[in-house]
């Protein structure tokens, strides 16, 4: 059984909040088990990587963002939640990521250029606040006249964090010291122009590092080196048929890399489909494998413990919110099958446990 938790914003249509649902690998069915937490103004969701806590972002009845921490090892996988802490970002919380040892919470915000640092205490509830780091830059693409933050990822070994600056065009390594409440900056890695990067993948062996570019939809493949500094090994562009009508962005959202280091997966919303790549595991380069169409505008990806690969569509004007379920081809002509799909009003990000 594969939990979802799914983070929907307010709307017309449903209570903002994490909804949970069920997918069960053997009958292939999706299901909703019900709403966890009410959590208004929600906008993004993050995983312990023991998964026994869980971290979301939203707004208070005030208006100010806040950071809700959940404990989730419970026998039926509820959420309890257990505290909350305002953070002082410019309301437009658009990541949220949780170092390897479960210690750091990591949020990033789009308008206030720049991502805050808090504590993750064990017993599920946001700590201190540490820090606050802020960037300037910019670039000629669109959304790109100042630096606009998009994601920031811990390297496995938690020694750094990698932020994705659509706005500025380049990725910052922060090199993080919690004990003495210190993440200086020390290296970057600028793109090309106009190409945008919005979130990152660590291949499990944490020297390469992939970078997907929202506005061109290309990927950087970048080494991240023991001092913290990036270097580029090359930069790809999987077209598929259904790319030549797309005129402005490809809206590239997510990325990910398999368990095993073997594969890369990368949605684009604007074609709405999933492109896979080949790792070749002495250079950390990628080769292209082939796409799978999906259901709805995928924002996020994850993966399940039995091996699905699940994905969630943002709901937009032409098309639904929702969860879909791949299940994942060795051999064949298409690298995904679909496996079962169900509406989720309003969604917006979410994890699977």
């Amino acid at each position: 059984m594969e939990h979802i938790y799914v983070g929907r914003k307010n709307g017309v249509k449903t209570q903002g909040g994490i909804y949970h649902y069920l997918y069960n690998e053997e009958t292939q069915k999706l299901s909703l088990l019900g709403l966890e937490d009410v959590l208004q103004g929600f906008t993004y969701i993050a995983l312990t990587y023991n998964r026994t806590r869980l971290a979301a972002t939203g707004q208070d009845s005030e208006g100010h963002d806040l950071l809700v921490g959940y404990q989730l090892d419970t026998p039926d996988k509820r959420l309890k939640r257990c505290g909350q802490v305002r953070v002082g970002t410019a309301g437009d919380i658009c990541h949220l990521s949780v170092n390897r040892a479960g210690t750091l919470l990591l949020v990033t915000d789009f308008v206030d250029k720049a991502v805050h640092f808090y504590e993750f205490l064990p017993n599920g509830a946001p700590g201190a606040f540490l820090a606050r780091v802020p960037f300037e830059g910019k670039s000629t693409g669109y959304r790109q006249g100042s630096s606009h933050p998009h994601s920031a990822y811990f390297s496995p070994d938690d020694r750094y964090a990698l932020v994705a600056d659509l706005g500025a065009n380049t990725v910052w390594v922060l090199r993080c010291q919690p004990a003495d409440n210190r993440f200086d900056l020390v290296g970057s890695w600028r793109a090309p122009d106009g190409y945008g990067p919005r979130h990152i993948a660590f291949h499990p062996n944490g020297k390469y590092v992939y970078v997907l570019m929202e506005i061109t939809g290309h990927i950087a493949v970048l080494e991240l080196h023991s001092n913290g500094q990036l270097t580029l090994i090359e930069l790809i562009f999987a077209v598929s048929p259904a790319y030549e009508t797309v005129e402005g962005s490809l809206n590239a959202a997510d990325i990910l890399v398999d368990m095993k280091g073997e594969r890369l997966y990368a949605s684009y919303r604007s074609v709405q489909e999933i492109d896979v790549f080949g790792i070749d595991r002495r250079t950390g380069k990628l080769s292209p494998l082939g796409y799978a169409p999906t259901r709805g505008m995928v924002r996020g990806l994850h993966w399940g413990r039995s091996g699905v690969l699940c994905a969630l569509g943002e709901e937009l004007p032409q098309v639904d919110g929702g969860v879909e379920v791949f299940s994942v081809e060795e051999n064949g002509a298409a690298p995904l099958q679909s496996r079962a799909y169900i509406v989720s009003p309003q969604a917006f990000n979410f994890v699977v446990y």
